[in-house]
């Protein structure tokens, strides 16, 4: 049941990105798109990383009110902040671009996984730890949120490694 819920969910979330992405793919170039996609992810990182550290105390009570045990939330409570910081570094130097992608796709997956056994009834009465207005969302526009930065980092990293293995100079190509 809750498979056809999440399934009966995300199809016009997809459909959505589908038209966006076609629509977007004609206009501009696959260089360009990937500058747009590596901003987007930017912003987000920076301003999730500055808000957990901006209410360093609140985000400590977030973490350790998780569904884990409290070393995993000690854990995350001093790595996620700097971990977002690095990938939205190596998303803006060029040359560390794709393993940035890499890294914001494996956690934004890990995130919308999470977001996703909150909203579909696995975990129960969880605080949002993610900071700033992201923390204000309800569980279920957190989890599309959240799923379509996944599909960003997803296209993003597969325009730079693609631009990178082809050696395209950005022109649209099809």
């Amino acid at each position: 049941m809750r498979i056809e819920a999440i399934k009966k969910t995300i199809k016009p979330v997809l459909s959505f990105m589908k038209r966006w992405i076609v629509f977007l793919a004609t206009r501009i170039s696959k260089k360009r798109y990937a500058e747009i996609c590596s901003a987007l992810i930017v912003l987000l990182f920076v301003y999730a990383a500055g808000s957990k550290l901006a209410d360093f105390d609140y985000f400590k009570w977030q973490m350790h009110a998780q569904k884990f045990s409290a070393q995993v939330a000690e854990l995350v409570i001093y790595t996620l902040p700097s971990i977002e910081i690095a990938i939205s570094l190596m998303l803006i130097v060029q040359p560390m671009r794709k393993l940035g992608f890499l890294a914001s796709t494996l956690l934004m997956f890990v995130f919308t996984l999470y977001m996703g056994l909150v909203h579909f009834g696995y975990y129960k009465d969880t605080p949002c730890a993610c900071g700033g207005i992201l923390q204000d969302m309800g569980f279920g526009v957190h989890f599309y949120f959240n799923f379509i930065f996944l599909i960003i980092a997803c296209i993003g990293s597969l325009l730079t490694n693609h631009l990178r293995k082809g050696g395209l100079t950005g022109q649209n190509t099809a």
